[in-house]
């Protein structure tokens, strides 16, 4: 059964095939080459975390906002930044 095309699907597909192919997208994730195609089948849903793992293997040319335009991927990746930034502070356990 293949879902109805929707842009985040066809995103999702873009980014997979990008990415080198269920086989390869399955490694990277940690899960079945089965799984992937489900993915990419649009017969499962593709885990909002595993967004971010295609966007990688892609170099940025499918974005994590294609494949999830509902999330707020720009507080997210502002977030990651200042946290990444900020000075560490030892805690004292007195």
């Amino acid at each position: 059964m293949t879902s109805t095309l929707t842009p985040s699907l066809i995103a999702i597909q873009k980014a997979i095939k990008g990415a080198g192919g269920p086989a390869k997208v399955a490694r990277e994730c940690g899960v079945s080459v089965q799984a992937a195609c489900f993915w990419r089948d649009g017969d499962r849903t593709l885990p909002a975390e595993h967004a971010i793992t295609l966007e990688k293997l892609n170099n940025g040319r499918v974005r994590c906002e294609q494949m999830f335009p509902g999330v707020d991927w720009e507080y997210l990746r502002e977030s990651s930044k200042a946290q990444a930034t900020s000075p560490v502070t030892e805690v004292s356990h007195a």
